[in-house]
């Protein structure tokens, strides 16, 4: 996504230390791999276990030898380079959402247009799947996960048929979360509204808006001076926190305005339309907790109910 934009803004160069914290399966990890050359070193870390076994197979099989990866969180950025890496990084990449990895093949119930289990974590090893998690939680609870995360004015009614239907013990599959919210919702907004619920329950289920504050933090401390931290998102709520983080002194903004993507890309893969790219320069210091608190006020929260 956004690759050609990429390596022309944040200019990642010969012998340079970069970090890609999401890197899937190396798309922007192999293009910052090329630019750095072998003196440079790409630290790719993946989060899925699945992902990352295929990430790996990439790095050999096209015989990368500067590339380090690691199955890990992003939130942990700064210790894993510290012990993978030993300096500073040059540049840090967040290519933030969703991958289509996970939306046609991981059969974890993250699209609407599939018939799966309700799982969508994207590390199966931690924490509850979202089946599991409705259970635990009050029709104000899922109200205010679909409002929050998912900016959805209808969220209390889809919520009240949300919880009606986990109550009866029907809500373990998209077919029957896309039942529910299709019995409030008329048919003519319902391709509106259902990527808005998705959105919000994988979310919450996988904290990503605190990851990536966390994240993004770390990521900011951590920077070289004169390091890039460039930041793709998909949605507004991604966006705001990137935004805020170009906002603080420390940081100079390499393009005044969002980047996005060609015509060209979103015609040849329109899952690209919404994003949008900013990259910042690092020109100052500043606490890793101030930086994460200045973003921290742009997340939105959800807090269970007693």
């Amino acid at each position: 996504m956004l690759v050609r934009e990429f390596l022309e803004l944040a200019s990642p160069s010969h012998g340079e230390v970069w970090v890609d914290a999401t890197a899937g399966f190396g798309g922007h990890t192999f293009e910052i791999a090329r630019a750095v050359g072998e003196d440079g070193v790409v630290l790719a870390i993946e989060k899925d276990p699945v992902t990352y076994e295929m990430l790996v197979n990439n790095i050999a099989e096209m015989g990368f030898k500067n590339v380090v990866s690691i199955n890990s969180d992003y939130i942990k950025l700064s210790d894993i380079v510290i012990s993978r890496v030993g300096r500073r990084p040059n540049g840090v990449l967040f290519d933030l959402g969703i991958s289509s990895f996970h939306i046609d093949e991981a059969g974890r119930g993250f699209s609407y247009r599939k018939d799966e289990y309700l799982d969508m974590r994207f590390d199966p090893s931690r924490g509850q799947p979202l089946a599991d998690a409705l259970k635990s939680l009050s029709e104000e609870d899922i109200a205010s996960i679909i409002y929050a995360f998912g900016e959805e004015r209808r969220a209390r009614r889809i919520a009240s048929a949300i919880y009606r239907a986990v109550r009866r013990g029907e809500l373990t599959r998209t077919a029957e979360l896309n039942s529910a919210i299709r019995s409030v919702v008329p048919a003519r907004i319902l391709n509106d509204v259902l990527p808005r619920v998705y959105q919000a329950f994988r979310i919450f289920i996988n904290e990503e808006l605190e990851h990536v504050a966390i994240g993004l933090a770390s990521a900011a401390a951590s920077l070289e001076d004169g390091g890039r931290l460039v930041i793709i998102s998909y949605h507004s709520l991604e966006d705001r926190i990137a935004k805020q983080l170009g906002k603080l002194p420390i940081f100079e903004r390499v393009n005044k305005k969002v980047v996005r993507p060609s015509e060209t890309e979103r015609k040849r893969n329109p899952r690209s339309r919404s994003a949008k790219m900013r990259v910042l320069l690092k020109v100052g210091d500043m606490d890793e907790k101030d930086i994460y608190n200045h973003i921290a006020a742009f997340v939105p929260r959800f807090r269970r109910r007693p």
